[in-house]
């Protein structure tokens, strides 16, 4: 049952206890809270995301070459993007394990040729046909169960083979769609895609202007780099939001094309998460050090850069903090092309770092703050992390590379990794992030997660980990902890399949995507139909009083905080973060003591809410201070004003007004005839959000009754609700007149609304509006 929080006080203790109890009826609500990178587009990965299997194939091949890396064995193109010679299509590789691949695939393109699987692809040609009026060629290529590799080559082709395609098994070849069902049922269950594999982000440093990009006239496959019409295509087929990766040398220009490509061809339900390249801090990356280079030559070329805006000599400071500036110039084009109130609701950028260097992402939300002095909700969506899992308690790559490690074991590290992911000084600095959101306004992202087992050791043991139902339960308490600090999107590393018999890491969720039953793969569909976590971090604002000790990194929360602590040489502040149920204005109240003429200084979010605040000599209240509180978690910080020797030993907290929502009432005649209309005004948050309308009548000695559609009606266990709505401005006839309600004397009327009940109740968004006289 849901704990009882202050502001249940407004209604009469038997409604109370009816509304707790049917709190305690209502199914969890699910939340899409996560999010996937996509597994990138290959022969060899087990995605099979195309209908037409030339879509995942190698570039076309010289015949009798295998290897599409080396220039040597390309077949020669001609201007529209097809071979000019003879040619080999090799679409698939090492699939022997695989299921559902076997039958037969229907071959159709404009030309002639001869058709052989016999350099070392699988099955056999059959039912060739060629039409001379279409000049179309057609056959069946029989593809056979356990093959491992599918391969064509096609010969007497004259050079004149055009728009190719090989259709999988039950599709229709004459009007096929893009991509495979199993795909779409897989990646649809996320709210946002992330194409950095896709688009091969970390290696795309040959990026620069829009031509530069892959077009259907240079290549017909979408696994070397995919064109941005086939991202469009699959998020507008899915309808789900998209995360993309500008390169890291991508000019204006470019970056302009893009974003007039995403708002012509995007649907309007689609909305663009925006990063700049991907982990430009990590120097095993290109970007990274193109990145370095560009902040340091800007200096150079600039000494009044605002990358040294404080006169810091640190080239990586100037470097981290370039990503945001680099972002921002991003985002303004973005903002040009789409409109300014574009920006952070439907084109989201988003300023990536390293979680467990928090710095990286914190110089960067300083240059736009005190560089550019503009404040970086304005410019950013979120903030965002990548807290990757190892067989061990602490990030260690290598822990699952000592010799005969076995299955338990790693899984009991994995298991440890999730218990001290939050660390502050070996891990991941979940607080910091989570003060860091709240300061500056962002939201906090995951750009990726999961396990790593990167490594050539205990490969087998490796794989039996990711695969053993125990998996599962670790998978999900680790994304529960990450939205339990109130996080956001978790987007996993990585959808799609890939076999885990491998030294390079079992990423995917599956193996095999015939076979959705494995442990992670069932992890998500487990933490996607669940409601999110309970948010306790922080301190609650409503409630017991908060101890003046219970800053951010304190070793006495119970305590008193005094002006003499050591926080205030060092960063210079002692930061509260709170936490808000509702949204609203509220009175805060410190207790303690100062000597006369001293005091300190009082800031919220990222803005000063009293320049000084006083205290009485002797213990006792400060006059009270009034804050605007966000719902969720908010950052307080203290710093001294004058004098240091002041002691807050306690501050207590009163809700004043919840922001933005209003409810009233209107009368009209006697009891006998008496007519009430309520209004009701959704706060501005809440506006244009898919809600419910309530109205409840507490009835003296009867109990309580709920307006329906048919009317008023007993309320039961499940408190029916009046009407599902787009939340507005509502009005709401409670009376008509038609009833004659002099024996009702004292019962009250409350109005209110919500996303659900819950959220009604938790959010406050109800009030009495009329007592029958």
């Amino acid at each position: 049952m849901t704990i009882l929080s202050h502001h249940w006080l407004r209604l009469p203790l038997a409604l109370v206890l009816a509304l707790a109890l049917a709190l305690g009826t209502i199914n969890a609500f699910g939340h899409g809270f996560v999010g996937a990178n996509l597994n990138g587009i290959a022969d060899f990965t087990r995605n099979h995301e195309f209908v037409d299997v030339v879509k995942q194939s190698r570039k076309f091949l010289v015949i009798g070459q295998f290897d599409d890396t080396v220039s040597a064995n390309l077949a020669p193109l001609g201007s529209d993007g097809w071979p000019s010679t003879d040619f080999r299509l090799f679409a698939m590789a090492a699939q022997q394990d695989t299921l559902g691949l076997a039958g037969t695939y229907k071959i159709v393109f404009n030309g002639r040729a001869t058709l052989s699987t016999s350099g070392g692809g699988a099955g056999s040609i059959a039912n060739q046909t060629y039409d001379a009026a279409s000049n179309t060629t057609r056959a069946d290529l029989i593809y056979p169960a356990g093959a491992e590799n599918f391969m064509l080559d096609f010969t007497a082709t004259n050079g004149q083979v055009k728009n190719l395609r090989v259709i999988r098994p039950g599709f229709d070849a004459a009007n096929p769609p893009t991509f495979t069902t199993t795909y779409l049922d897989h990646v649809r269950r996320f709210s946002v895609l992330r194409f950095m594999d896709w688009m091969r982000t970390n290696e795309a440093q040959g990026i620069v202007s829009w031509a530069d990009r892959t077009t259907s006239d240079k290549l017909k496959t979408e696994a070397h780099i995919a064109r941005w019409e086939t991202v469009i295509d699959l998020a507008n087929t899915v309808n789900r939001d998209i995360w993309i990766n500008i390169p890291v040398n991508a000019n204006d220009e470019y970056v302009t094309s893009l974003s007039t490509l995403l708002r012509d061809s995007l649907s309007t339900s689609v909305n663009v998460y925006v990063e700049y390249s991907n982990e430009v801090w990590n120097g095993s990356f290109p970007q990274f050090q193109i990145n370095f280079n560009a902040a340091v030559a800007e200096v150079a070329a600039n000494a009044a850069s605002p990358l040294r805006f404080d006169g810091s000599t640190d080239q990586n400071t100037w470097a981290n903090r370039r990503v945001a500036l680099r972002l921002k110039q991003i985002g303004d084009i973005f903002r040009t092309v789409w409109g300014g109130a574009a920006i952070n609701t439907r084109i989201r950028p988003v300023l990536a770092g390293q979680m467990a260097t928090s710095f990286r992402v914190s110089e960067g939300l300083r240059v736009i703050d005190e560089g550019l002095n503009i404040r970086p909700d304005t410019v950013f969506y979120a903030i965002a992390g990548a807290p990757y899992l190892f067989a061990s308690a602490i990030p260690d790559a290598d822990a699952d590379e000592v010799a005969g490690l076995s299955v338990d074991q790693i899984l009991a590290g994995i298991s440890a990794g999730v218990t001290n992911a939050p660390s502050e000084t070996d891990a991941y600095q979940y607080l910091t992030h989570a003060g860091l959101g709240a300061w500056y306004g962002l939201k906090v992202l995951a750009y990726e997660g999961g396990f790593d087992n990167f490594g050539s050791a205990n490969i087998g043991n490796k794989r039996a980990a990711n695969l053993d139902p125990r998996i599962r339960t670790i998978c999900t308490n680790y994304l529960n902890q990450w939205h339990s600090y109130g996080f956001e999107h978790f987007l996993w590393f990585n959808a799609g399949a890939a076999s885990y018999d491998t030294r390079f890491g079992m990423w995917p969720l599956l193996e095999d995507m015939s076979n959705p039953a494995a442990p992670k793969n069932q992890c998500i569909d487990d933490v996607l139909a669940a409601g999110l976590p309970s948010v306790t971090l922080g301190n609650a604002v409503l409630g017991a009083a908060i101890p003046g000790g219970a800053f951010r990194d304190t070793t006495s929360a119970n305590g008193s905080l005094s002006g003499l602590a050591s926080p205030f040489g060092f960063p210079g502040y002692v930061e509260y973060l709170l936490r808000a149920d509702t949204e609203g204005s509220y009175s805060l109240v410190f207790r303690g003591s100062a000597p006369a003429s001293e005091s300190f200084r009082v800031k919220l979010n990222n803005a000063t809410a009293a320049a000084n605040v006083s205290l009485p000599a002797s213990t006792g209240d400060a006059q009270a201070v009034t804050l605007s509180l966000r719902r969720g978690l908010n950052a307080m910080r203290i710093e001294r004003a004058v004098g240091a020797s002041w002691q807050i030993d306690s501050m207590t907290f009163a809700l004043a007004s919840v922001a933005g929502s209003s409810f009233s009432a209107a009368s009209s005649g006697s009891n006998r005839n008496l007519t009430v209309t309520a209004s009701v005004q959704a706060s501005s948050a809440d506006s244009g959000r898919s809600g419910l309308l309530f109205a409840v009548a507490s009835v003296p000695g009867a109990g309580l009754f709920c307006l329906t559609p048919t009317g008023w009606t007993p309320c039961g266990s499940t408190f029916p609700s009046l009407a599902s709505v787009t939340l507005r401005s509502h009005t709401i006839p409670l009376l008509d007149g038609s009833i004659d309600v002099s024996g009702l004397a004292g019962t009250d009327i409350y109005v209110g609304y919500g996303l659900s009940l819950a959220d009604m109740l938790n959010g406050i968004k109800y009030q009495l509006v009329y007592r029958i006289q």
